[in-house]
């Protein structure tokens, strides 16, 4: 029999079962205050074999195998128990390559320090055996203890030149991806990384990760930014970018032939999320023509299929993908259900592979009515001592169950400590938002909510809060579902959504379900879902794991290239049934074709048979050569369909014609007649590319109003107060938190994406049409509104403070005390520098921020951990 013969055998024997069953059940319910009695926990003798077949188990490659060691292991480190059982349970930690688990286990006591002096000889030289095969050295001299997951990926990078690996949330991905890019970065000495994040939101905490994380090794010189410019390339350093696809195409359009020597992009299933899965398909393309020698890293969660990312890599690389099962804490499935015709009295039952195992009885602290305070009051109940997030699908709903849970604590919830600790953000969030933000109730008493449009100092601060336990909870929407590193001790989920009305996936919930289980904070993570019998909140009630599948949103071409190509041949709009990402698709066609490459070629039509790539070849060849604007253009601007900015060139035409084309420029975002001129021109772009920007007089103004003082740089408080001052001069009734979120939302979704997407497509054409006149004149001195629009600035010095990676929040506050406006990047380092930091009139978190990036400054505040 083998040894994974064995385990399985083991694994399903009934003894062993029933008595992991009960070990299980003792440890989940001495989490929480239920009412009934808890069960009976095992004793010596069982706790004995359990741990000897947690020594068999721990061997195993196998999740199911490994999650039943960790769990035997971690509850006799827990248990009460002599020392010598403990030490055992910590060998098997041991075994699994646990160190962060055992390192938690020694810091409270329950892991004897001299663990490994209690072994006997031939499982000591096992443990040195394991110990030196996943030790790594890197270049910077450092020894690293792996996990087996973490070893085989540092020794792929090596072996292969694109790697695909795929594991669970918690299984170590982000520590050994940092060590991958140091290592690259030694070697190499002078080149480029380019780390692609899925969301904006993303962007400032993997970079501000990376600057801490990254130091002077003997010399070498590493550099970590997140701006898309050439100019932030440094020559004699390594750098680093940390950017979206966006940020990576504007790049890849200002230095077409950038070397890159490594990409790693992360939340790589992603690939196929439409419109932006896309053009992450694109910049893949781009930098593999151009960079034959490029290392490619992708990285997603448990995933089914992660081999198919490398179907992209040119046919002499190298490649291999690595799926592995990797436990590293245990996660309770746990369902809560409320008992009949009694609204307060509640059962949890434990999932296991699909199985009901009751744990006890519940009761919450009032009547749940309307139905809204189901989810808040389970999770006060059940929620004691922290760490408990609350899954909603809106900022709206977070804001309520928020305030719902706020109104349920005692006055004197926190302690003296926990007010200090909290006390900067409600600050913060006072000065930069609005004085009655919902935020600055509820932080009163420990209660937190976060979602993506908001600033990301603010959002930082409430994550570091959370993890230092002065938040005991927390309520989030799908931001979490885009790679925030969130981990939690329980979730709290009903009838769980992507958005409003939109069922979430089920690959979508497990790896929302990863976050539950701080490795090397807690030994185990509960996933509490409620009211799991109603289908209508739950049409498929979660059981057992499941991995996602990539579906890479270009191969919806393949599968329905007759409905494309009708889509594409018709002139008409996009019908509402037509996928979202087909003019993307189209963008992206037309400029390979431009660029001399055939159908044949795109590694993602390869399953149509010869007859469809010779016609869809056809169609795309006919469409290019009806077209006027010139392909760099239509390459500049993807997802923009190029038959409708084709459109635009009409209505210059008219406005020249009638002897208006400076009513077609765009405006200095400083002119008093900014507002108007932008309401003018997104009324041009609507005309021809459809209601972008609203589609009515009013909300083109609306918006208008919003990018003009966005661009201006002014703070979410003062876009806030104009939007109110506008609706009340309108004789408008205001529901403030509605109006903070709406603002917040244009922000992110107009301002930050959509007028930066089609402004620049604008100025694009109108370029070239003016140039056909002879009036290229006209547009001498147009911002580039593409990149101002991303930071939300549009001085210089704005610009260069952005660059030293702080928050607009931050770059705001400064830019009122900062007397010029065209300070260069080394200008604003020395005026920092010439600063007392505690000093300046900015809130304290602002101050905490700029200490963090120069720590020499001093800071009477502390700096944040």
């Amino acid at each position: 029999m083998s040894r994974t013969e064995l385990q399985n055998w083991l694994i399903d024997l009934p003894g062993f079962r029933s008595r992991l069953l009960t070990l299980t059940k003792t440890f989940v319910t001495g989490q929480f205050e239920l009412t009934s009695p808890p069960p009976a926990p095992p004793n010596d003798n069982e706790l004995k074999y359990l741990l000897f077949c947690a020594s068999v188990l721990s061997t195993s490659k196998y999740e199911r195998h490994q999650d039943a060691a960790l769990r035997i292991a971690q509850y006799s480190l827990c248990a009460v128990g002599e020392e010598k059982r403990k030490a055992t349970a910590a060998f098997i930690l041991d075994q699994l390559a646990n160190n962060p688990a055992i390192k938690l286990g020694i810091s409270r006591a329950t892991v004897p320090r001299d663990f490994l002096d209690r072994i006997n000889g031939p499982l000591l030289y096992e443990h040195w055996q394991r110990r030196l095969e996943l030790q790594v050295n890197t270049l910077a001299g450092e020894e690293l203890h792996l996990n087996r997951f973490q070893h085989q990926v540092w020794n792929g990078v090596k072996e292969v030149d694109w790697l695909s690996i795929s594991a669970p949330t918690s299984a170590g991905k982000s520590f050994i991806i940092k060590k991958i890019i140091e290592n690259e970065a030694i070697r190499l000495r002078h080149g480029v990384a380019v780390y692609v994040v899925p969301t904006r939101a993303l962007i400032q905490e993997v970079e501000n990760d990376f600057i801490h994380h990254f130091k002077l090794h003997d010399g070498h010189s590493i550099t970590v930014s997140s701006m898309p410019l050439v100019d932030t390339i440094a020559p004699d350093s390594f750098n680093i970018l940390v950017l979206t696809q966006e940020r990576y195409h504007l790049l890849l359009t200002a230095q077409p032939d950038l070397i890159v020597n490594l990409l790693v992009i992360d939340e790589s299933h992603k690939i196929g999320d439409k419109q932006r899965g896309v053009l992450l398909q694109q910049v893949l393309d781009r930098t593999a023509q151009s960079n034959e020698n490029v290392k490619v890293l992708f990285a997603s969660p448990h995933t089914e299929n992660p081999g198919s990312l490398l179907a992209a890599a040119p046919e002499a690389v190298r490649t291999r993908e690595l799926s592995v099962e990797q436990v590293t804490v245990n996660q309770n499935l746990i369902w809560a259900k409320q008992q009949e015709r009694r609204p307060q009295d509640w059962r949890l039952s434990l999932v296991i592979e699909g199985q009901e195992h009751e744990l006890g009885s519940f009761r919450l602290p009032d009547r749940p009515q309307p139905q809204s305070k189901r989810l808040p009051f389970v999770a006060l109940a059940l929620g004691k001592g922290g760490g408990n997030l609350i899954y909603v699908d809106n900022p709206g709903t977070a804001e309520k169950t928020a305030t719902q849970i706020y109104e349920m604590l005692p006055r004197d919830v926190l302690t003296e400590h926990q007010r200090i600790e909290i006390a900067p953000l409600i600050e913060l969030a006072r000065s930069t938002v609005h004085q009655s933000y919902a935020l600055v109730k509820v932080l009163r008493r420990g209660v937190a909510f976060h979602y993506g449009n908001m600033p990301y100092l603010m959002r930082c601060e409430i994550e570091r809060l959370f993890r230092h336990g002065y938040i005991s909870h927390l309520i989030c929407t799908s931001t979490l579902l885009e790679g925030v590193n969130l981990p939690c001790k329980n979730i709290f989920i009903r009838g769980p959504r992507t958005g409003r009305g939109n069922p979430m996936s089920p690959s979508d919930f497990w790896n929302l379900a990863g976050r539950a289980g701080r490795w090397g904070t807690e030994f185990q993570g509960n996933i509490i879902c409620l009211d799991v019998q109603r289908r209508d909140l739950w049409p498929a009630p979660p059981t057992v794991k499941v991995r996602s599948r990539i579906n890479p949103a270009t191969s919806s071409v393949a599968r329905q290239v007759d409905d494309f190509m009708e889509w594409a041949c018709n002139r008409g709009p996009l019908a509402p049934q037509t996928p979202s990402e087909y003019p993307q698709i189209l963008n992206y066609l037309i400029s390979e074709m431009n660029e001399g490459r055939a159908i044949s070629e795109l590694y993602w039509l390869r399953s149509l048979d010869d007859q469809k790539r010779d016609e869809l070849q056809a169609a795309i060849e006919q469409i290019s050569g009806d077209l006027h604007v010139p392909s760099e253009i239509i390459k500049r601007n993807p997802g923009i369909d190029p038959r409708l900015m084709d459109g635009m060139f009409e209505v210059f035409e008219r406005y020249y014609e009638e002897n208006h084309p400076e009513d077609l420029l765009p405006p200095d975002p400083a002119s008093e007649d900014a507002v108007n001129t932008f309401t003018r021109v997104f009324a041009l772009i609507d005309e021809k590319f459809g209601p972008i920007f609203g589609g009515s007089s009013s909300r083109q103004w609306q918006l208008a109003l919003l990018v003009t003082t966005w661009l201006r740089g002014y703070s979410l408080a003062r876009l806030i107060s104009a939007r109110i001052g506008a609706l009340e001069r309108k004789g408008r009734t205001i529901q403030l938190p509605k109006e903070i979120r709406q603002v917040m939302s244009d922000v992110e979704n107009y301002a930050r994406f959509t007028a930066p997407k089609y402004l620049s497509c604008y100025v694009d054409l109108l370029r070239d049409f003016l140039a056909t006149k002879g009036r290229e004149d006209l547009l001498e001195g147009v911002s580039d509104y593409g990149l101002m629009l991303e930071f939300g600035v549009s001085e210089t010095t704005q610009l260069s403070l952005i660059s030293l990676g702080l928050s607009r929040t931050t770059v705001v506050a400064l830019f009122e005390i900062i007397g010029a406006s065209d300070l260069t990047v080394d200008d604003c380092v020395r005026w920092l520098r010439e600063q007392d930091l505690t000093a300046l009139d900015v809130p304290i978190l602002v101050r905490r921020e700029i200490a963090s990036k120069f720590p020499d400054l001093g800071n009477s505040d502390g700096v944040m951990t």
